[in-house]
């Protein structure tokens, strides 16, 4: 999804597609956004109310660590588990029957097995969320495209279901109440022993390694809604150009930040698509569809708000806990602008897309 600095960058990328008798009305939709390089840096020394993804989070003292219940399907989701360490095992030993040369250790096709039974055990009882990220909005309000109906004192910190499905989000409006807290154990005896690398041999993956966070360096953007996509008649010169603009043609005047925008190491400095507010960075089809089903008749025109979205991807060394059964995709979430307005965070949607 493009962003750009300003309306001229916005307006000189679409004449220069063809596109400038609509370039006013798609100027008139665009939303200011937060667009956001990381930075891996060593989480402990991190002043508190850090703006992050990963690492441990800042939270109030009474504040309880969301956690899911026992799965009331537990049987089902355990059985496709099994099911599915079973398969896995299949294609390994397909692929050694396939190429001979190639060697797989029994006792590694024995661990997949047995990994696929262990995380299903974890269905059976009540489990914490992992902690995703915090976003610091009495920093980021000072940021130029920071959205205007957003709260602008507080943190969000956000929290998923590395087993599961389940995501909860909460906005604590006091950050001077904040203290460091560290992950409930049950979370790290699951990643140290199902967690992805837990197989290595070496240690390298176990919780009590991983020191890392990577913090959130800002910049400000004007976002272009995914809808202007679907905006014109399928087949026809503008829906051609339209498509164009947005896979390629924009790229020439549109702004995406990246290492060499921040100061340090830029080895473990880039840009995985994070983004605060204006309008999600959609990877197929609009984000906003997903959430309720909804067709949006005219780009612009929907209740749902692009609260914050981050990409899967990070550094090794990150206090992290990947889903397992996910890829190198984004998750967005949107609220609906009457929630938005009522501060219901409890309220908050999500949807997961990759290439």
């Amino acid at each position: 999804m493009p962003a750009f600095r300003s309306t001229h960058d916005l307006e000189q990328s679409l004449w220069a597609a063809g596109l400038g008798a609509e370039s006013r009305d798609i100027a008139a939709t665009v939303r200011p956004s937060i667009l956001f390089v990381r930075q891996q840096q060593p989480d402990d020394p991190l002043p508190v109310g850090q703006s992050k993804i990963g690492g441990n989070p800042d939270l109030p003292k009474d504040f309880v660590w969301p956690e899911r219940a026992a799965f009331p399907d537990a049987a089902k989701r355990a059985e496709a588990l099994h099911q599915r360490g079973a398969t896995i095992r299949d294609g390994l030993e397909q692929l050694q029957r396939d190429h001979p040369d190639t060697h797989i250790p029994p006792e590694h096709l024995d661990g997949v097995v047995a990994r696929h039974k262990g995380m299903a055990a974890y269905m059976y009882v009540p489990m914490p969320l992992a902690f995703v990220a915090q976003i610091n909005l009495s920093t980021l309000v000072h940021e130029a495209g920071f959205p205007p109906d957003f709260p602008d004192t507080g943190l969000i910190s956000i929290f998923n279901d590395i087993t599961g499905d389940q995501l909860s989000v909460h906005w604590h409006p006091d950050v001077a109440t904040l203290e460091r807290r560290e992950w409930p154990h049950r979370l790290i005896d699951y990643s140290d022993r199902f967690g992805q690398g837990a197989e290595r041999k070496d240690g390298s993956w176990q919780w009590e390694r991983l020191t890392q966070a990577e913090v959130l360096f800002p910049f400000s953007a004007l976002t272009v809604p995914h809808h202007w996509k679907y905006a014109f008649a399928r087949g026809s010169a503008k829906w051609n150009k339209i498509w164009d603009w947005f896979q390629d043609g924009a790229y020439k005047f549109a702004f995406h930040p990246g290492a060499d925008l921040v100061d340090g190491d830029d080895t473990v400095t880039a840009n995985f698509g994070d983004r605060l507010g204006g309008w999600p960075s959609d990877i197929q089809g609009n984000a906003e569809e997903e959430i309720d089903g909804s067709e949006i008749a005219w780009p612009g025109l929907t209740p749902w708000r692009h609260l914050f979205s981050w990409g899967a991807e990070f550094y090794s060394g990150t206090r992290m806990m990947p889903h397992d059964m996910t890829g190198d995709g984004n998750t967005f979430l949107l609220m609906h602008e009457d929630d938005l307005a009522a501060r219901r965070f409890d309220r908050v949607k999500s949807t997961y897309q990759q290439t």
